[in-house]
């Protein structure tokens, strides 16, 4: 894998990571395998990642991934979950009606 761009953001404690992953004649990586190759990268452990997208293009083999660090689980729970939550919730409310 390729960085492409780093980007640090201290008010939301994480920096954000674009990389680049070729992957020539073979699918998409998974989220799993993607995720381990990065922790591993980067040095840090694979809690404290979240993968924000894998962008594919068709018949390229290449890859582009948008990833955060979170400096602590307590930031990560504090911005992620929340998000994941209220979208949990707003789709529950629309499949109601």
């Amino acid at each position: 894998m390729k960085l492409l761009n780093k980007t640090e953001s201290p008010l939301l404690a994480r920096i954000s990571y674009t990389y680049l992953a070729e992957h020539q004649e073979k699918p998409t990586p998974p989220h799993s395998q993607i995720k381990k190759e990065l922790a591993q990268e980067l040095q840090t452990k694979e809690e404290l990642l979240v993968i924000k997208k894998i962008e594919t293009k068709f018949g390229q083999g290449k890859s582009k991934i948008l990833a955060y660090v979170y400096k602590t689980e307590k930031d990560l729970q504090e911005i992620e979950v929340k998000k994941k939550v209220k979208k949990k919730n707003a789709k529950e409310k629309e499949a109601k009606k």
